[in-house]
Formats: structure tokens, sequence, C-alpha cells
């Protein structure tokens, strides 16, 4: 633990935790931050925070052909709502750690496994 913060490395979707140090007696974390690499990158603009509005997104789905434009906007608007789903199970993670639950469990990282596949396979 350097300079206050304590870094959980989860080994799974590339999810690293930050926390300050407990701020009250039950071990609750007062602040952090979470990143992983599972939410997808907007393969327009190249950016992983991409609502998938981009310039060149919206390019990318302009077409004479109205039904190959829905497609498109279909395609985007599958994409972007996965990072959302994801963005939610982020949040959760974060949420538990700085509540102090044991988010490095095994079953706990089968869970998130499970999250994001149920994410996959559903949007």
């Amino acid at each position: 633990m350097e300079n206050n913060i304590k870094t959980i490395d989860l080994g799974v979707y590339g999810i690293k935790i930050n926390l300050l140090v407990p701020q009250d007696e039950k071990g609750r974390y007062g602040a952090g931050d979470i990143v992983s690499n599972i939410k997808e990158v907007c393969e327009h603009c190249g950016h992983r925070d991409c609502d998938f509005d981009c310039e060149d997104a919206q390019e990318y789905i302009s077409d004479r052909d109205i039904d190959m434009q829905s497609d498109k906007q279909r395609e985007l608007d599958e994409q972007r709502n996965y990072n959302y789903a994801i963005e939610g199970i982020l949040s959760m993670i974060l949420a538990h750690a700085m509540g102090g639950l044991d988010v490095e469990s095994e079953v706990y990282i089968e869970g998130i496994e499970t999250a994001v596949d149920a994410c996959t396979n559903n949007i």
C-alpha cells in the first residue's frame, strides 16, 4: 500500500481497483476508482469511452440504403448498450470493494465472469 492507496488487481478482464485507506472502523473505504479492458473500443474513432456517436461512427451509419443504415445503427446501439451494462458491473464491483467485500475471492471472480458472459450473450 503506497501513498494511502490499496490496489487490487483481480487478474480478470484487466480489472484494477484503487482504494483510499479505510475511512472508518468497519474497514469501509471512502473513495476509489476502477479500470478494466472489458468495454468495447469504438472501431471508428478508437476510443474506449466513446458512446458510438462520434463523427466517424455517424459517417459509418450514413447510407442511402435505409435497411443498411438501420442495420448499422442497430450494431452501434448494441455496442453502446454492452458498454453501459459493463459500466454497471464495474460500478457494482467498485462499490463492493469500497464496502469491504472480498472482491478477490474465487467465487466473486466467477460471478464477474458470469455477469460479463451474460452481457455478451444478451446484448
